[in-house]
């Protein structure tokens, strides 16, 4: 089965110029399957960084920097990776 990854990057200081760019945020989301339900304890990975998501799908994963590449592994699933950037 795959995995829907719904993702809010929420990057304080990241829209500003130059260095500021690599200033680290979060990046939130839910994890879902193709019907929409929430895949609890899903590990959500972005580099040496893992989290697992709530019973409610749910993840925040702190501090990254953009770019970030997710990967997104759960029992029964196909593992899926997510890359993402600051918003703007």
């Amino acid at each position: 089965a795959v995995v829907r990854i719904f993702l809010s990057l929420v990057c304080t200081g990241m829209m500003l110029p130059g260095p500021a760019w690599a200033q680290p945020g979060s990046v939130t989301g839910v994890v879902t399957d193709p019907t929409g339900a929430p895949i609890a304890g899903a590990a959500v990975t972005a580099g040496a960084l893992t989290t697992h998501t709530g019973v409610d799908g749910r993840f925040t994963l702190s501090p990254v920097t953009a770019p970030v590449t997710l990967s997104i592994a759960a029992a029964g699933f196909a593992t899926a990776t997510q890359a993402g950037t600051a918003p703007g």
